[in-house]
């Protein structure tokens, strides 16, 4: 397997570097002014490929914040304003709400409690949404000069900024400044299996079933398939009989199951003892899911039958060249 990194446009006086043990290096330039802004974003692209130019297995991107603190004026103190969290900017239970803390010096001196703040959540592209609430009940709320941010705040991130406004020692008129911390929820991290119901071999290419993906989230499952039986006929008497040999009983998995030709898949759903086809508009489950296959012997990509949201996808000799790779990604 082969994997590439791509680093995102950089403002001036940041460089980035791929070293030989396969880390990303960033420099910072001493005395660059960062393209004249406070903070920006750096987005980090992971491609995985079977080889240099070979097929793509799919992507991922990380997205990091940089903060710079503006240091005084020639002749006056420096005055530095940060945030921080007392116990830790991760979340990974439910019980651990995060509190973001300012710190304000003036020179030597701490000044924290001679300013007043104001805090902001990033949200649909932009941190104009203030935060204004000091209720315990609410997922984000002011406590004195913090800001506690509850688990149900945080989807996987969350971006916070803070404007203190100061005067500073021989000022007469306040001064804003500006800070940034990042939240990160691990709770909400994914865990995404890709499952076969005729296992990882197909004997003499013979078999009909599906490859489907578990999902687990907090270790949960979080959007379980309908069912696992499979048919290879539209009739009442075969759907039964699938259902009959996955062993479920008394749930609504005995009410569904796939249809399966050499080169499409349906899902179809008991009403009574009439079996119907669904929409795929009515997918009854909730993520929307992208396969990629490929074929390890010649690097070519596999031919892949889908239905609806492709929660599952169909399995057979014919899609299977010797010894093939399948992949998966989730979008909720």
């Amino acid at each position: 397997m082969y994997c590439s990194a791509a680093v995102s446009t950089l403002p001036s006086g940041i460089t980035s570097n791929i070293t030989q043990n396969s880390k990303i290096a960033l420099t910072f330039a001493t005395g660059s002014n960062l393209g004249g802004t406070d903070q920006g974003n750096i987005t980090i692209t992971l491609t995985a490929k079977t080889s240099a130019s070979g097929t793509t297995l799919g992507t991922q991107t990380f997205t990091y914040t940089w903060v710079k603190n503006t240091q005084g004026i020639d002749g006056k103190s420096a005055v530095v304003f940060q945030l921080y969290a007392p116990n830790g900017n991760t979340i990974t239970s439910d019980n651990d709400n995060v509190t973001i803390s300012p710190m304000l010096i003036e020179g030597s001196t701490e000044k924290t409690a001679s300013a007043a703040y104001k805090w902001y959540k990033y949200q649909n592209g932009t941190y104009d949404t203030e935060i204004t609430s000091t209720s315990s009940s609410d997922p984000i709320y002011k406590s004195g000069n913090n800001l506690i941010v509850k688990p149900s705040a945080v989807d996987s991130y969350l971006s916070i900024k803070c404007e203190a406004s100061y005067t500073p020692t021989g000022e007469t008129t306040a001064v804003s400044y500006i800070a940034y911390q990042s939240i990160y929820d691990k709770i909400d991290l994914y865990q995404i299996e890709a499952i076969s119901t005729l296992g990882d071999k197909l004997v003499n290419s013979q078999g009909t079933g599906i490859i489907y993906t578990k999902v687990l989230k907090n270790g949960e499952d979080f959007d379980p398939i309908v069912t696992t039986a499979v048919a290879t006929s539209n009739t009442a008497a075969a759907f039964n009989a699938a259902v009959a040999q996955t062993g479920v009983t008394g749930s609504d998995s005995t009410n569904y199951c796939w249809y399966a030709t050499s080169t499409a898949l349906a899902l179809y759903k008991k009403s009574g003892s009439t079996w119907s086809a669904v929409t795929a508009a009515n997918d009854p489950h909730i993520a929307t899911y992208t396969w990629t296959g490929v074929h390890i012997s010649d690097n070519t990509a596999a031919t892949l039958y889908g239905w609806g949201k492709n929660k599952a996808i169909l399995l057979n000799g014919s899609i299977v060249n010797k010894k093939t790779m399948f992949n998966v990604m989730m979008e909720v």
